[in-house]
């Protein structure tokens, strides 16, 4: 007997369920769906739509989501690099406790990216 059931791949169903948890509002799900985007996991890439997700996230308080916006803004992912962007975004995160903010934060401050350096700061 045939199996006639649809195979389901992993990375679509994850793909939905981050999709259907943005409708609430979870801004874990809406960095998730971000990252979704970015790496083509479930979705065709679109790096339009990861930076929307990405923002969303960022601008609901999400530390990984603002990372990820800092991110963006660092490195002129689907917008203009502007790295005193970038800074205010890695230090809204890194001020949440993200480590990874943190440790771009002094990055910045070592070699004055988007600031003055500042090598007490770093």
């Amino acid at each position: 007997m045939e199996n006639k059931h649809k195979t389901i791949n992993i990375e679509e169903e994850e793909f939905r369920q981050y999709l259907k948890s943005t409708k609430g509002g979870d801004s874990d799900a809406q960095n998730n769906l971000g990252r979704c985007y970015s790496n083509g996991i479930g979705i065709t890439k679109d790096e339009v739509k990861a930076f929307k997700w990405y923002l969303k996230s960022a601008e609901g308080g999400n530390l990984k989501g603002q990372f990820n916006i800092g991110n963006c803004n660092e490195h002129g992912i689907r917008t203009v690099k502007d790295e005193g962007k970038a800074f205010k975004w890695y230090l809204k995160s890194a001020k949440g406790g993200d480590s990874d903010a943190q440790f771009n934060i002094g990055r910045f401050y070592y070699n004055g990216i988007g600031i003055t350096k500042d090598a007490e700061k770093h």
